[in-house]
């Protein structure tokens, strides 16, 4: 649950950042942005994202964790990195990893790529001890990680005011298509952002990989989830703002609470670090008034 939750994060934020800097010819440099997860009110999971975007290619690094009562359940501490260049427009990844704890199980992934559509990958624990299905081998050939997967949409996005799209993601473990489609947008409140945004809802179908484990199945896997995605300010590209699920008992939202740096307590995320980091993206000397909190 929380690291679909992640990877959409993450796929969404690349989508719209590589969408603007390269739909303008132009390379913004670095840009963090921080989210905290609530499941029915409480703060359950925390998400930070780095990406880096200039001539020499782009690297996206995520940390994320749960809290609370969800820390009490799963204890998950996460982190996911890439780096790649672009072909043609488009994001080639070279390397991806993954490293997770859940449960007190350490699992890691690394992929490497051929530039060429083929891959190497390693997982730990492997499908077979891993009570999860084999991915077969036709199936990976032309697929690229979760978090570079994105890219190959912002081009199909930059030109078009609608997000349907299918994107072939393989992510060391499953093989899954990410099917996008644009709903009617409207209005959104969240502690960092209030206003107009256009809506994304996400699902993701799983061919191959799936986990023969049933542990709370409705409350961890949700059928969809939808995504804000609104103009915070002018020098950044769109951003997802909140993300939000339906897990049956549930919902989970996830709202944008930092640009350029914590500065508040995770559940309490408020505002923009003064000055941001070096070269961020849109950040300024100065600390912007809460919005719609």
């Amino acid at each position: 649950m929380i690291k679909s939750l992640v990877t959409l994060c993450i796929f969404v934020v690349h989508i719209a950042a590589s969408g603007a800097a390269h739909g303008a010819s132009a390379h913004f440099g670095k840009v963090s942005l921080a989210y905290d997860i609530f499941i029915g009110g409480i703060l359950a999971a925390s998400v930070d994202i780095l990406f880096r975007d200039d001539a020499a290619g782009y690297s996206i690094k995520s940390t994320a964790r749960s809290h609370g009562f969800l820390d009490f359940l799963i204890s998950y501490q996460g982190e996911n990195a890439v780096t790649g260049t672009y072909q043609d427009g488009l994001a080639q990844p070279a390397e991806y990893s993954a490293r997770s704890t859940w449960a007190g199980e350490i699992r890691t992934v690394a992929i490497q790529y051929n530039g060429a559509g083929g891959l190497r990958y390693q997982a730990q624990p492997r499908a077979e001890d891993d009570q999860r299905e084999v991915v077969p081998e036709d199936l990976l050939p032309g697929t690229i990680d979760p978090l570079s997967a994105l890219f190959n949409a912002v081009a199909w996005m930059s030109r078009s005011s609608r997000c349907d799209r299918r994107l072939a993601v393989f992510d060391g473990r499953r093989r899954y298509d990410f099917i996008l489609r644009e709903i009617e947008g409207g209005e959104t409140a969240g502690p960092f952002f209030t206003g107009a945004a256009r809506i994304c809802r996400a699902r993701r179908e799983v061919l191959a990989g799936a986990s023969l484990r049933r542990w709370l199945p409705q409350f961890a896997r949700s059928e969809w989830t939808d995504i804000w995605i609104a103009t915070v300010r002018p020098g950044l590209p769109p951003l997802p703002v909140r993300f939000q699920a339906d897990l049956g008992i549930a919902d989970m939202v996830a709202h944008l609470v930092a640009i350029g740096g914590r500065k508040h307590p995770r559940g309490e995320g408020l505002g923009e670090a003064p000055g941001g980091t070096e070269r961020e993206a849109g950040t300024s000397n100065t600390t912007d008034q809460n919005n719609g909190r």
